[in-house]
């Protein structure tokens, strides 16, 4: 079944589709489907082919340096398997999915990671940058397309696929922190 899915996005994807279409979760939602959540940074990427029904499909994997667990089992790094790359001649791109640089630090909403085709929370919805603010010294967060999150009803808007340049401003990492520390709290209640 998995296999028959990926190679029909696989096959959306090279019609050149405009772009994934996701119902944003509202920020319960977001914190109760995440497996895991994570603080991270991520350390590697590495791009290969895997077969999909006999035929080579790019994947990209993402080593992310947990610094924090905030659900889920304690872990020093987690691996993302992600649909889409490009090793030699076999490419492949999903329009709309957040892309990633070593270096990058971010939330990390982890969903049904190596089983379906982008393992974070509805996609870019699932994805926090961290911004530093050298000035201050005060981290920010964004969202995956560079926009401030100024609260967390930020999390059940549409987010466009118009990426930003990530600013600071907005709501602090620390308090993002508290929030999902508070929801996971009401939801075991």
């Amino acid at each position: 079944m998995l296999r028959s899915s990926l190679c029909l996005l696989a096959l959306c994807c090279a019609l050149s589709a405009p772009a994934l279409t996701v119902r944003p979760p509202s920020f319960e939602e977001l914190t109760r489907a995440a497996e895991a959540i994570l603080v991270a940074e991520v350390s590697n990427i590495e791009m290969k082919l895997e077969p999909v029904d006999g035929r080579p499909v790019p994947f990209t994997y993402v080593t992310l340096a947990v610094t924090e667990t905030l659900k889920g089992p304690p872990t020093a790094t987690v691996v993302l398997r992600c649909l889409g790359g490009q090793v030699g001649e076999n490419a492949l791109r999903v329009v709309g999915v957040p892309e990633f640089v070593v270096g990058d630090r971010g939330f990390f909403f982890v969903q049904n990671n190596g089983t379906q085709f982008f393992p974070l929370v509805g996609i870019t919805h699932g994805l926090y940058w961290e911004i530093h603010d050298a000035v201050t010294g005060v981290d920010f967060v964004t969202r995956a397309n560079g926009a401030p999150l100024h609260s967390t009803a930020d999390v059940s808007r549409p987010l466009p696929d118009t990426r930003q340049t990530r600013t600071t401003g907005g709501m602090t990492s620390a308090l993002f922190r508290e929030k999902i520390k508070a929801e996971m709290q009401h939801a075991t209640r």
